[in-house]
């Protein structure tokens, strides 16, 4: 079977170019992530730094990172690289080295993040996950612990008019059909969690019908652009720093019981 024939015969999410006329025809629009790739990466100074993209999927921001100069990229993922339908590894195996980027793979769910495991990055990617999480703290914590710099995470929402922070939980299949999506947290969840976690900056920006945000999360400013962010929102609070109990001690149960189902 010829790379053709491969890129065909599987169900893509990320619409990507692999050169030569062959594009794969994801359930994203190539404009649509062009337009999300803005979003999450011009607020950030990319070259040269070290990126994490947990829950990569087919990889299109893992290789847009690459491509913006990073120093080192290691995609990771579970639920979709295994999954029998979607067959993500196998997707992000065949652009990866369509596109020869040698970006860095590992497969790893979300609960399994931690220093011992994918060491410190300077830069984290969390697209798209959040709201698979059973635990979402949980998720925010794994990878608030590896990140140096900024943590992007990307996620829908759900009571957006409260002002404290709260998260819906959906049962069954009841959003979109879908019975991996477990919360929809609201904006003020997001920051107040990851202020938590030591983030002392914000940026925020609600995307796709106001029910999608992204928020950039700063520990520091060093590898932040000023005015790139599009309806950008600033909030700054001194950190109040909360100990982060290791991976080994951190919920248990939920390693044990969980079913985390990480999507893009």
């Amino acid at each position: 079977m010829d790379i053709e024939e491969r890129v065909n015969s599987i169900k893509w999410f990320h619409s990507m170019d692999l050169g030569h006329g062959l594009i794969t025809r994801g359930q994203k629009s190539l404009a649509v992530l062009a337009q999300e790739e803005r979003a999450i990466f011009d607020p950030v100074k990319i070259e040269g730094a070290t990126v994490l993209d947990v829950g990569a999927w087919n990889g299109a921001f893992s290789f847009a990172a690459k491509r913006r100069g990073a120093a080192h990229v290691l995609a990771t993922d579970e639920y979709v690289w295994i999954h029998e339908d979607w067959r993500g590894r196998e997707a992000f195996d065949i652009a990866n080295s369509a596109l020869g980027l040698k970006i860095e793979a590992m497969q790893i769910d979300v609960p399994q993040i931690a220093p011992a495991t994918v060491g410190y990055w300077d830069v984290v990617v969390f697209l798209g996950v959040l709201y698979h999480l059973p635990s979402p703290l949980e998720g925010l914590e794994a990878v608030a612990e590896v990140t140096k710099d900024c943590v992007i995470v990307e996620t829908h929402t759900d009571l957006i008019d409260y002002s404290t922070p709260a998260l819906a939980y959906y049962p069954g299949n009841s959003l979109n059909g879908d019975s991996s999506n477990f919360f929809g947290p609201n904006p003020a969840f997001v920051i107040e969690a990851l202020k938590e976690c030591g983030f002392a900056r914000f940026d925020t920006n609600i995307h796709i019908d106001h029910r999608r945000l992204i928020v950039h999360a700063w520990r520091n400013t060093n590898r932040r652009v000023l005015g790139n962010a599009p309806e950008v929102r600033v909030v700054q609070r001194a950190p109040r720093w909360r100990r982060i109990a290791s991976r080994a001690k951190r919920s248990l149960n939920w390693r044990s019981q969980r079913h985390t189902q990480s999507r893009r």
